[in-house]
């Protein structure tokens, strides 16, 4: 069972006239692989307190099946690049160190710190405990992170801390070198400091201490699929105006739910939500999510997901959520996810039970609604998310299988060819030939890439 999605992350950058913008590409991911790899573990590990049982962390194994986020950072000097999953619902930035196996990091990209003259190596301990058990290890080094083509002005100090990992189970094979949290500091392991508390801090880069996701609502589209902004809200990617709504705690971006209802019918009362672009679906407390899968005459697929016939997806009914007495409304274009497994299509639901009578808001809320995580108001805001035309199409009941998405080709050459300050580290790393990275050499790095 294969999702698709794509991403576009823009970092943009406060300069005197313009902010800078990267493109990145999505990833795909098979369902199993995605429930196996500690990606999916630290995803779903990341709402339970030392003192919870287990039970949450199993339910959600399942609720990121399809994509997620990432993107390219470099730590050190010279620059060392690794890809990151951007995770708004924990706190602690993490890739594989030098000294992991490869029974145990796979043939993931490693930081390693003697080769940068930045670095500032140590004997701080970090784990991990999973609710399967496992436990990841390493320790904690310091140095430059940057994000990638921010002209050197989207770079920490040398004294940025992240875990360096030197023992995992579950990151063999994966797409991902590690992650980036982008939550709040006060549930960071170790109290480590993210590297966006620095960028925040220059307030003459960054004049406002934020960052957007804007993810397509055409969940059909192969690439280009949405973008993130720093520091920037970008009007183009929603209509009307911004909702905002204050947090209840900054630990995770933690919101108060005043109710929500199906077709006009209450599922839920009031209720704590976490906004999270690092789960897929829709985390529902299980009353509330026995309640919707009866009311739409969902069936149960026997691993905590349900599915719905193709052919009544016109006839579901709209999920609305209130929050701060302003109606947000689903309809079931939004919350049934369409796929094609090889022989018809399927509707899944993007909805599933938490652990408790938390809910989850995550993907399939954020590709309706764009969303600001405002750090200096404490506060999340929504507001409709603009769309952009498929490029492939689906529909109900059995189908032609699409031919399979065209390997990522380069845009056309640029007509000035005038590589980025960086470019001289970055194609010493393999940028211009690592596949991930197509869509921005020509941009970035033309010349030394060879599109002049």
């Amino acid at each position: 069972m294969l999702f698709q999605a794509g991403l576009v992350l823009v970092f943009l950058f406060a300069e005197v006239d313009a902010f800078h913008r990267i493109p990145i590409a999505g990833r795909n991911i098979t369902r199993n692989h995605y429930n196996h790899s500690l990606i999916a573990k630290v995803l779903h590990a990341k709402f339970i307190s030392k003192a919870a049982t287990s039970g949450l962390d199993e339910i959600l194994t399942a609720y990121d099946v399809g994509s997620y986020y990432a993107g390219p950072i470099t730590i050190g000097t010279p620059a060392q690049t690794f890809q990151v999953v951007f995770d708004t619902g924990s706190s602690n930035l993490w890739v594989p160190c030098s000294s992991c196996p490869s029974s145990s990091c796979g043939s993931l990209r490693r930081f390693t710190c003697s080769s940068s003259s930045t670095c500032a190596s140590s004997t701080q301990s970090f784990s991990i405990q999973y609710g399967d058990g496992s436990t990841t290890k390493g320790t904690v080094e310091r140095d430059v992170v940057c994000f990638i083509g921010a002209n050197n002005r989207g770079c920490t100090s040398n004294q940025q801390g992240f875990a360096c990992i030197s023992s995992a189970s579950g990151l063999q094979g994966s797409q991902n070198d590690g992650l980036l949290g982008m939550a709040w500091d006060s549930i960071s392991v170790d109290s480590i400091a993210q590297p966006i508390d620095q960028i925040f801090q220059n307030t003459a880069l960054c004049p406002q201490a934020l960052f957007t996701f804007w993810m397509n609502p055409n969940t059909n589209v192969q690439s280009g699929g949405g973008e993130m902004t720093l520091c920037y809200i970008d009007s183009t990617r929603y209509t009307g105006s911004i909702t905002y709504i204050p947090l209840s705690a900054t630990d995770y971006w933690r919101i108060n739910l005043g109710s929500v209802s199906l077709g006009g019918s209450s599922v839920s009362g009031q209720a704590t939500a976490i906004v999270d672009t690092g789960t897929s679906l829709i985390a529902a407390a299980p009353a509330a999510a026995s309640s919707i899968m009866s009311k739409i005459g969902a069936q149960s697929m026997g691993d905590g997901t349900y599915e719905v016939s193709c052919s009544r997806l016109s006839s579901l009914p709209i999920l609305t959520f209130v929050i701060s007495g302003v109606s947000f409304s689903l309809p079931a274009s939004s919350y049934i996810i369409e796929y094609y497994n090889g022989n018809q299509y399927i509707c899944m639901v993007g909805i599933m039970a938490s652990g408790d009578n938390m809910w989850i808001l995550g993907d399939v809320f954020i590709r309706k609604y764009y969303t600001v995580f405002d750090h200096t108001n404490r506060r999340v805001g929504f507001a409709p998310a603009t769309s952009t035309p498929a490029n492939t199409s689906g529909g109900g009941g059995s189908a032609p299988a699409p031919a399979p998405a065209p390997a990522p080709q380069p845009a056309p050459a640029p007509s000035n060819c005038v590589d980025n300050a960086n470019c001289a580290t970055w194609v010493a790393n393999g940028f211009c030939t690592n596949s991930f990275y197509v869509g921005y050499y020509q941009t970035y790095c033309p010349h030394r890439c060879g599109y002049c």
